[in-house]
């Protein structure tokens, strides 16, 4: 309340105890003279009635009193609300006091923190500046090892040019130590033939040695007698330095083998039924998984681990051509038609190669890991068929980028072959089944399976006689199973040969002989 307020109350109060005081002094002398002039009246026994002066007054002191009282109540009233009024505003003072006591808490608690803050800051500035000056040092670190890596690759592009001259001339070095050790054979053979003209006690032991041989097989050569079932084993040795993967004649007296050492080796079976290394083509990287053999231009393809498919001429021993560009190994490489090649990978692609011009000239989206792929020149030039791990085969044109037929088996492909004349092929599958396709109407003519064949790997290849009589697949146990195409009896079983999985088998282009490779470096020749 204010102090205006507080002077006009106690004035009013002031001037209401002087009324009532006034009036308290007034009202017993009235009081007392009326006593007395009734008691005048009485004693006089005259009723007289009071002037009218003094019942005027009377009134008019009625009047002032009542006047009074109003006014102290209102005093009052206003006393009462100007009480309110200065205890609301001792609470709201109150309140603001705590109020301001509050914020200056908070306020010096803000204080506090602000300082803690402009610490922490100039400690953040401090780690800023350090972490930028290390920021600068390493990006010069950076930039150093950023020229140190270009010089790095220029050597490392230096040193692989330098393995590359290096691997021609080591190849040029074991094609020139070949050729003067076939001149040295042939020096000698040219002695030794020298020597059987003058001697004619050999006659009659080389006759009696060529009546003992099949007909037509005293001299071994690429026309094709009639398929001759396998029966024993007539010659076994250690092929290479690691497991041999793929096998594959090339004439009827030659054959190449590679695997896991990263080239292929050639080989020649003599008159007495031994073999003997004629040649070695190198420059592969990775395991070789697949070779094809192209006798008109005495081409060797072959398909690695390395991502790449490659060319030999076998004449020369020299690499001719390397194909690159799938992006995952390559499980398989055919000659598609002339002068050009087909390769499948497990990058899920088909590539078709332009092998004059060294390039990848369409590719086939199989969608599918390619685990096999054969080519068929008979009813198609551009015809080739793919089998996948998606258990489907595929079979394609090479004039449209998609596939043109396919079929699905219950387990994933892992091998096919091609019958002579071109109209059947021969798959096989992980459910340890081969099947014998129609390729004119592309539906499964025969099933093959025996009761201790087990299929050896995903690649694990299979094979049709050059005559379409037999098929014969490799078993994990290292046996060589031999069934007829056409009544799918199990005609033989050969055993004692490879000890270990065989993984591929070749039989010889005159159908007489067989050949099997298992993962332990062991070929067999079976006859």
């Amino acid at each position: 309340m204010e102090d205006g307020d507080s002077g006009e109350g106690t004035s009013y109060k002031r001037e209401i105890l002087e009324r009532l005081e006034e009036n308290s002094r007034k009202i017993p002398f009235w009081r007392m003279k009326c006593r007395k002039q009734g008691q005048e009246n009485r004693n006089s026994s005259v009723s007289e009635s009071i002037n009218g002066a003094d019942a005027d007054e009377v009134l008019r002191l009625k009047q002032e009193i009542g006047e009074i009282y109003k006014l102290k109540s209102k005093n009052d009233q206003n006393l009462i609300d100007a009480n309110r009024k200065v205890t609301d505003c001792e609470a709201q003072i109150l309140s603001v006091t705590t109020e301001k006591q509050n914020l200056r808490k908070e306020l010096d608690k803000s204080y506090v923190k602000i300082a803690g803050m402009e610490v922490e800051l100039a400690k953040l500035k401090t780690d800023n500046a350090t972490v930028n000056d290390e920021r600068l040092a390493l990006a010069v670190s950076c930039n150093a090892l950023t020229e140190k890596k270009k010089q790095l690759e220029d050597e490392h592009m230096q040193l692989l040019n330098r393995i590359r001259d290096l691997n021609e001339q080591r190849a040029e070095n074991m094609n020139a130590e070949i050729a003067l050790q076939e001149q040295r054979r042939q020096l000698r053979i040219q002695e030794e033939i020298a020597k059987a003209v003058n001697d004619t006690s050999r006659d009659a032991r080389a006759n009696s040695a060529l009546k003992s041989m099949p007909a037509g097989l005293g001299e071994l050569n690429d026309v094709m007698y009639g398929d001759h079932l396998p029966t024993f084993k007539m010659l076994k040795f250690q092929a290479d330095e690691g497991e041999v993967s793929e096998i594959h004649w090339l004439t009827g007296e030659t054959f190449a083998t590679g695997g896991s050492d990263r080239h292929i080796s050639l080989w020649r079976l003599g008159h007495g039924e031994a073999q003997s290394r004629i040649g070695t083509l190198a420059g592969c990287n990775a395991s070789v998984t697949r070779i094809d053999f192209d006798f008109e231009k005495r081409s060797l393809l072959a398909s690695c681990n390395d991502k790449n498919v490659r060319l030999w001429n076998i004449d020369t021993r020299r690499l001719l051509v390397t194909l690159s560009g799938h992006t995952d190994k390559v499980s398989s490489a055919r000659f598609l038609q002339s002068g050009n090649a087909i390769s499948g990978s497990f990058d899920r692609t088909i590539k078709l190669w332009d092998l004059g011009n060294q390039r990848c000239s369409r590719t086939f989206l199989a969608g599918s890991t390619v685990l096999d792929i054969t080519r068929n020149c008979i009813l198609g030039n551009a015809l080739f068929l793919s089998g996948h791990m998606d258990k489907k085969v595929r079979a394609w044109d090479g004039r449209s980028a998609e596939c043109i037929r396919s079929l699905e088996f219950s387990k994933r492909i892992t091998s096919l072959d091609l019958s002579t004349d071109g109209h059947y092929m021969l798959s096989s599958t992980r459910d340890d089944t081969l099947s014998l396709i129609d390729l004119r109407t592309f539906g499964i003519v025969h099933d093959y399976s025996a009761e201790q064949y087990q299929s050896s790997s995903d690649m694990a290849r299979c094979v049709i006689s050059p005559g379409g009589e037999y098929i014969a697949a490799g078993s994990s146990c290292g046996h060589v199973f031999i069934w007829n195409t056409d009544t799918t009896r199990l005609e033989k079983v050969l055993r004692g040969g490879n000890e270990n999985p065989v993984l591929s088998l070749s039989w010889n282009p005159t159908g007489v002989g067989l050949l099997s490779a298992d993962k332990i470096k062991s070929v067999v020749y079976w006859k």
